[in-house]
């Protein structure tokens, strides 16, 4: 097996369907033979540096346990080093150039969500009888979740947004590179990603951020695919990380939403071909949906 090195692993946020599977790919690291520049993780330690101003904090601590075990590069790349990774209330989004020339410009959490997330994963760990931070007991409890081995819901509130804290912490982030750019936004909320978006817009001088693609937030949910957040990005194509087995994700709504935000041609990238996907591929609809991989998840060798 040839060596794979990512020059930067960004875990998003602690929902189970975004940390489990990095907690498994870390146990397997070495046999993989895969190398890792920087992960980007705000863990509880991180939370507890950021000024006052479905969730998974049990598999937050595994992830914590591993990177700690193993000392891998933990937010190295964000300021101050080992800091948190978020957008601080005031002056620039903060930019990082990672190696080979991309260009990372951070445009969600903010203080408020991590403030926010610290209480509820302390919460969670003490009804689970663990406290934030040990590591022994995290690797433990590792050792024993038989579905967390190594690799050989919905929380709205009734104005129909997404008030999860853990989706609210969110890393997301416009990704730049040899004129192309991508926009991933994890499960991050409308009005986080809005207010970022807003920031960086100011200091471009644009109305709206032109982008090649935009990952949708939440797998297309209509909590969190909003038309405030979409009135702010111009793109032709739009990407959906979802097999609708569990929420029926995309929603109706939400997709409808992308196709009323455009003018011109809408491409809907879809990484699985299932009921909820398959009837935005049936005419009759002003756009083109795709399936790179019509039958599985859509995988990216590097």
């Amino acid at each position: 097996m040839r060596r794979r090195h990512f020059d930067l692993v960004v875990v998003t946020h602690i929902d189970g369907d975004h940390v489990e599977g990095v907690a498994r790919l870390l146990q397997d690291r070495r046999a993989l033979r895969l190398g890792i520049g920087d992960i980007w993780f705000n863990g509880y330690r991180h939370l507890s540096a950021v000024p006052s101003d479905g969730l998974g904090p049990e598999q937050g601590e595994y992830v914590t346990a591993l990177i700690d075990r193993d000392r891998l590069s933990w937010n190295a790349g964000v300021s101050p080093p080992g800091g948190p990774v978020a957008v601080p209330a005031g002056g620039s989004v903060p930019v990082v150039d990672l190696p080979g020339g991309p260009k990372l410009t951070l445009l969600s959490p903010g203080p408020e969500q991590l403030t926010a997330l610290r209480r509820t994963w302390r919460g969670a760990l003490r009804r689970a009888g663990m406290e934030p931070g040990d590591t022994a007991e995290a690797l433990r409890r590792l050792g024993e979740r038989r579905d967390l081995r190594g690799l050989g819901g919905d929380a709205l509130g009734g104005d129909g947004l997404d008030h999860s804290e853990a989706n609210g912490s969110s890393i997301a982030f416009l990704l730049e590179h040899a004129g192309s750019s991508l926009l991933l936004t994890g499960d991050g909320h409308g009005s986080v990603l809005a207010s970022g978006l807003r920031r960086l817009l100011a200091e471009r001088g644009l109305a709206r951020l032109p982008v090649d693609a935009v990952k949708t937030p939440h797998h297309g949910s209509a909590a969190n695919v909003t038309d405030d957040f979409l009135a702010l990005v111009d793109s032709p194509r739009f990407l959906f990380s979802t097999n609708g087995a569990v929420y029926g994700h995309p929603d109706r709504a939400a997709v409808q939403r992308v196709l009323r935000s455009r003018t011109g041609p809408v491409e809907l990238v879809f990484n699985y071909r299932s009921a909820t996907t398959q009837t935005w591929a049936d005419p009759p609809w002003p756009h083109t949906a795709v399936f790179p991989a019509a039958d599985g998840i859509l995988t990216v060798d590097v």
